[in-house]
C-alpha cells in the first residue's frame, strides 16, 4: 500500500512536472514570438504597417508664376490631407513690380493673378493661402530669415511660414478670388500620431 501511494504520488509528480514544463514552454515561445514582433516594429515599421501616414512636404519660394502654380497644384493634389509646407518669400520680392505680385499678410500671402493692374478699372483677382485663422487679430505666421538666400541670388533676407497643414477639400471663393483655407496642426499632434 505504501509504494501504491508512492507511485500515485510519482505520478500525480510526472504531470506537474510535465505541466510546469509544458508551460514554460509556451511562455518562452510566446516571449520569443514577442520580441520577434517588437523587433519587426522597431526596425521594420512598414511590415505590420505600423509606421505612421506618410506626410507628403513641399518647399517653394514664391517668385515667378510657375512658383505659385506649383503651390497651388500641391494643394489640389492633397485634398483633405494632412501635408507639411515651407512657403518664402524674398524681401525684395514682395515690392517689387515683378509678375506675379505679391502681398504678404499677417495670416497669409496673397498672389495676385498677372492680368491684375491695381490702378486699372478692373478689381484684381488672385489666389490667397491662409495659414491661420484670418480673423484672428494676432495671426503673424511669418518668419524672417535676415542672412537667407533668396532662389533669385539676392541675399537681402527670406520671409518665411511653414509648419504641418490639414488641406481643405478644395479652393473657395471669396469675392472672386479662389482661397485655400489651410489649418494648421500642432507638430506635437503629429509625434503623437493624433492626426
Amino acid at each position: 500500500m505504501f509504494c501504491g501511494r508512492t507511485e500515485q504520488n510519482l505520478k500525480t509528480l510526472n504531470k506537474e512536472n510535465a505541466m510546469k514544463k509544458l508551460a514554460v514552454t509556451i511562455g518562452s515561445l510566446f516571449g520569443v514570438f514577442a520580441s520577434i514582433v517588437g523587433v519587426v516594429a522597431i526596425f521594420f515599421p512598414d511590415a505590420l504597417n505600423l509606421q505612421k501616414n506618410k506626410i507628403d512636404s513641399f518647399e517653394v519660394e514664391i517668385n515667378t508664376r510657375a512658383d505659385a502654380d506649383a503651390l497651388y497644384k500641391f494643394l489640389e493634389e492633397h485634398p483633405g490631407k494632412l501635408v507639411q509646407l515651407s512657403v518664402n518669400v524674398c524681401s525684395t520680392r514682395e515690392h517689387s513690380n515683378a509678375q506675379p505680385r505679391l502681398e504678404r499678410l499677417n495670416y497669409g500671402l496673397r498672389v495676385y493673378h498677372d492680368d491684375c493692374d491695381p490702378s486699372g478699372e478692373f478689381m484684381c483677382t488672385s489666389d490667397t493661402y491662409y495659414f491661420a485663422d484670418y480673423e484672428d487679430e494676432k495671426a503673424h505666421v511669418w518668419g524672417w530669415d535676415k542672412f537667407g538666400d533668396c532662389a533669385n541670388g539676392e541675399d537681402s533676407g527670406v520671409n518665411g511660414v511653414g509648419g504641418y497643414f490639414m488641406v481643405p477639400e478644395g479652393a473657395g471663393f471669396g469675392q472672386g478670388n479662389l482661397e485655400w483655407m489651410l489649418d494648421p496642426v500642432d507638430a506635437k499632434e503629429i509625434a503623437l500620431k493624433n492626426y
